[in-house]
Order: C-alpha cells, then structure tokens, then sequence
C-alpha cells in the first residue's frame, strides 16, 4: 500500500532511547539498570532515559513483543517486522518489494479506498517498508477508540490481506514507470555498482525493487504464495511505543498474533549468507550522461553492533565525513569547493559493517575530487584523529540521541531492529557506555585493525576523464 525504497547505506546510527527496567517474570522479562554510582560522564539523555522502561513479553503463541511505555503522548506506534526482505527473494528478484506494495490493497470484502478510509477516519497512518533483510508493516494511532479500530484494521490485513489480479497489474504499472525512471537517475544507478562491487555474488547485491523482467512476470498466485510463507507467527517479532500500559499491550499483541497464520515459533535470528570482508581495493569508472559525477569509496569491515571497534569507529568516521565540521566537508567542500555534499559513514550491513566514503562533484572535476578525498583518507588512517576530533564527535553522538529519544517512532523502529537482531535489551545503553569511555588510542587502534585505504572500493559514475 505505501512503501518505501531504502538504500542498504543507511545514515550513521541514530540513539534514539536508552531503556531501564526493575523485574523478572515468567511471561514479561524487565533488565534493570545496575549502575549503582553515577559516571560523572553520564549525560542528561542517559539520566532521563532511566525513568524509561522497555519491557519484553511473548504472546500466547509465542511472539516476542517488546514495548516502550510513554504515557506523555496519547499516541500509539506499532511494528510488526517479518523475515521477509529482499534476501528471501531467491530467484524471483522484486518479488518481496511487489508483495510490500500490495499489502493494504485488498482483502475479502475491501478494496484499497475501503482500508484507507479506515485508517484515516481514525487518523491513523498504516505503512509497509520492505529492506533487503526484513520487511515491516507499522502502524500509528491515538489512543482509545482510534486504536480499536485501527487495531482491527490491521488484524483483517494480516488475517485477510489478498492479492487480487486488478491491483496487482496496477502496481506493476507504477513499477514499470519507476523502472524506467531509475534507468536515468544517477544517484540510483552509483548505488546498483557500488552494491554489485562491494557485494559480488551474494545476495544483498540484488536491488530491493528487482528485476524488471522478473516483475512484470509475477502473478497474484506467486505474491500470495510468498506472503502466506513469510507472513506468518513464526516469522515475526512485535513492537509497541507509546501511551500503552503493559495489559493494554499484551491485549492488542494477542488480537494480531492471532490474526496471523499459525506456525511454529522458534523466533532465531535469520540465517543468511554471510559476507566477506573486502580485501583488495580496486576501481571501476562508469560512464553516464550527466552532469555530476557520483563518487564512492567502501569496504565491507568484520565488526558488528556488539563489538566495542563499532562505537569506536563510529567516532573515528564522525570525524573524518560525519558532519560540517569534519575533515572530508571542510577540506573537500569550504577549501576545494569541489562537492556541496560529502561525507562517511559506518553501517551496519548483515553480520558486518559497511566504511563508506560518497560525494557528488562535477563531471570534469571527478578525478581532483577522488584524489583530494584520498589524501584526506590516508591522513586520518595514518595520524587517527585529534583530541578535539574526539570530544565533538562523542557530544555530537549524545545530542544526536537527545533529539530522537523523545520520537516514538523513531524509538519503535530502533526497537524493532533490536529485537530482529536479538540485540540486548540494554545494547543503546551499552553503547553509549563505549562512546563515553572511549580513549583517543583505542579509536585510533580501531582505524588501524580495521580500515586499510588501500583495500577501499571505487566507484565513479558519469566522470568526464578529458
């Protein structure tokens, strides 16, 4: 119904909440903070967060459900997030984002109009986000009698969504358009050849939106095939933020855990292949009629959420590309004016962590830019970052959860994630923990284990070379 397409290079990691908690139980499990002695680091985030509390329950059926209670709002979101991403298209590519275009469309007795007038009479706003790993359908509502009915709603789409012959030649359609579209859009076309390089034969190198010929051959009995296989108990966890109580959120999981198909439930992390950390640099010059070159330099780096070198590689890329005053902006854009808009993040991508260096320049301006961005690479890679570097960068990462903490669905999403990837209840806690007590040497000893400048991969598209 709505959908979003979503680059695998995400921004740099957004703190949205840290969470606390006091008890222990048979079916709802509570972490408690046990820092005993205040850290004279610990900032107000952290200090307002302890009064925050994240609970986790499981449904009748077994369906981990994790909330956030937030009274201060009467507002409700709600996340539902399936196995169900792109990497479980196979050798149908596009076959997951079609079915999370269609989910809202029809069921039995509705049709599109009916189920949005629902949502929006109640003020309510019903999404589906497909990615390459997960696929998501959320929902936000105020409380009482909008939530009822949104919340019956949604029960009726996951007990009876359908994908009937009209809607579905309808949405390839709209994709058939977008297809043509992305064939001129350069920013789309740099993101398909970094991903090709970066990711080889491995599956998340496959575009979210598919193949246009594979699309256009799938029909309404394959997208219900994949949603009955995917869409189910087994293959799901739950998230709730806002003005819920607990027994008001073990009453509203259980009325959607039913209304999914029965199946087994023994929620694990999803099992993919896993990725190969980039060993050997190398560059590829991709021509394109436009007039701005895209420019990216990446790597696929063994590190995951859990490693203490994430947070630290974290602050070491805020200081070389992380905002307008690191290295990269002032360098590339105030003192060369060669890009408008460069930067470098550290991602999350499946069991690794994905470096990456991007700019836009112009055409004839390609090669001085890369070049520029080179030397400004080498320099962090062989000097680390500075003392300064440091202080910003970890205040700039707390002032960066201050903002989003206090945003349920940004909190829900971030929780989401958290509980797809069995993360710790506690994780944002521990890592700010890291941030905080991070020393200028272990960041600099991060850059060194793990980034080598020359083992980056280049891409450039639409570069005039003279």
């Amino acid at each position: 119904m709505r959908i979003s397409f979503l680059s695998p290079l995400v921004a740099c990691m957004a703190f949205l909440i840290l969470l606390s908690a006091c008890a222990t139980c048979a079916t709802c499990a509570i972490w408690p903070n046990t820092s005993q002695k205040e850290n004279p680091a610990e900032t107000a985030a952290q200090k307002s967060s302890q009064s925050q509390q994240t609970q986790i329950f499981h449904t009748q059926a077994g369906i981990p459900v994790w909330l956030a209670e937030r009274q201060n709002l009467p507002m409700v979101d709600i996340q539902l997030t399936f196995d169900a991403g792109a990497l479980n298209d196979g050798q149908q590519p596009g076959m997951a984002n079609l079915v999370g275009n269609l989910i809202g469309e029809a069921t039995d007795s509705q049709n599109a109009q009916d189920i949005s007038t629902v949502f929006e009479n109640q003020g309510a706003r019903f999404g589906v986000s497909v990615r390459k790993t997960r696929a998501s359908i959320s929902l936000r509502t105020l409380t009482g009698e909008p939530l009822a009915v949104a919340v019956n709603q949604l029960a009726l789409l996951l007990s009876n969504s359908q994908f009937k012959v009209e809607d579905v030649d309808r949405a390839k359609a709209q994709l058939a358009t977008y297809f043509r579209y992305i064939q001129t859009d350069p920013s789309y076309q740099a993101q398909r050849a970094v991903d090709q390089q970066l990711y080889g034969a491995h599956d998340l190198a496959q575009a979210i939106i598919g193949e246009q010929d594979v699309v256009m051959g799938l029909s309404a009995e394959d997208l219900q095939a994949f949603w009955s296989s995917y869409y189910h108990q087994g293959n799901v966890v739950m998230t709730m933020t806002g003005a819920l109580n607990p027994a008001e959120a073990k009453q509203v999981a259980e009325q959607l855990s039913k209304a999914l198909a029965k199946a087994p439930i023994n929620w694990q992390k999803p099992e993919h292949a896993k990725l190969t950390s980039t060993k050997k640099g190398q560059a590829q010059w991709l021509d394109f009629d436009a007039k701005q070159a895209q420019l990216s330099l990446s790597a696929i780096i063994p590190v995951t959420r859990l490693d203490k070198d994430y947070a630290a590689l974290q602050v070491a890329s805020m200081a070389l590309g992380g905002d307008s005053a690191s290295r990269l902006y002032q360098q590339i854009r105030e003192v060369e004016g060669l890009s408008y808009s460069v930067g470098s993040q550290i991602s999350a991508v499946h069991d690794a962590a994905l470096f990456e260096i991007s700019l836009q320049t112009q055409a004839n301006q390609a090669e001085q830019a890369l070049k520029s961005v080179q030397g400004e690479l080498d320099a962090w890679y062989q000097q680390g970052i500075t003392e300064d570097e440091l202080a910003r960068a970890k205040a700039k990462l707390r002032l960066s959860m201050a903002q989003l903490m206090t945003q349920n669905g940004a909190t829900n999403s971030y929780l989401s994630l958290m509980a797809y990837e069995h993360l710790p209840v506690d994780y944002l806690q521990r890592f700010l923990s890291h941030i905080e007590s991070l020393e200028l040497k272990e960041v600099d000893q991060a850059i060194q284990r793990h980034i080598k400048p020359s083992a980056m991969l280049i891409t450039v598209l639409g570069a005039d070379r003279g």
